[in-house]
């Protein structure tokens, strides 16, 4: 019941997409109501019309030329690429390294939690993001302070990113203050 009144409602209002009389002049919902089989095209038909209703989250990105606050921001980004960029670059080498090294002292004890480095990059990505969601863990002792090392790298990679965008923001402000 419910589904003929969605059929009814995309016949409607999107008969620019979906023709509205099939071959013998009847509406096409009447022909659907007859013929179940047509249903699963109709579900996969929604699906796809769906995701069109996705794009108009795209309009909320348009405030940004509105919004100073905004303005200000993604001038401080620009302006700090460089930094950001070898700070990346940098955590990606940190990631893999953290992740050969808890492979090193965990693999032999835990084979079945670090059985390759696919698993090891998980840990090192949740170890370093501080996230630690607790699924994998080191045991051992050498483990435990590799981890601590790596937790206290974790904390430097939200640390230094965000120190590198607030003074770039406040160089800003003041740029800004000063041609006011």
């Amino acid at each position: 019941m419910q589904l003929d009144a969605i059929t009814k409602y995309i016949v409607n209002n999107f008969s620019g997409v979906i023709p509205k009389f099939s071959g013998g002049g009847k509406p096409l919902y009447f022909t659907i109501q007859k013929k179940r089989c047509c249903m699963g095209l109709v579900r996969r038909l929604l699906r796809t019309l769906r995701i069109f209703r996705l794009l108009r989250l795209f309009r909320i990105l348009k405030l940004g030329r509105y919004n100073r606050a905004i303005n200000r921001f993604n001038s401080a980004i620009s302006e700090s690429k460089e930094e950001l960029v070898v700070f990346l670059f940098a955590t990606i080498i940190t990631l893999y390294l953290a992740a050969v090294g808890i492979y090193y002292f965990e693999h032999d004890v835990q084979p079945q939690s670090f059985k390759s480095l696919f698993d090891c990059l998980w840990w090192s990505i949740t170890t370093l993001t501080t996230v630690g969601y607790g699924d994998i863990y080191p045991v051992t002792l050498g483990g435990r302070l590799f981890t601590f090392i790596i937790l206290m790298l974790g904390l430097g990679l939200v640390v230094v990113p965000t120190g590198i965008v607030a003074t770039s923001l406040s160089a800003i402000r003041k740029r800004q203050e000063a041609g006011d």
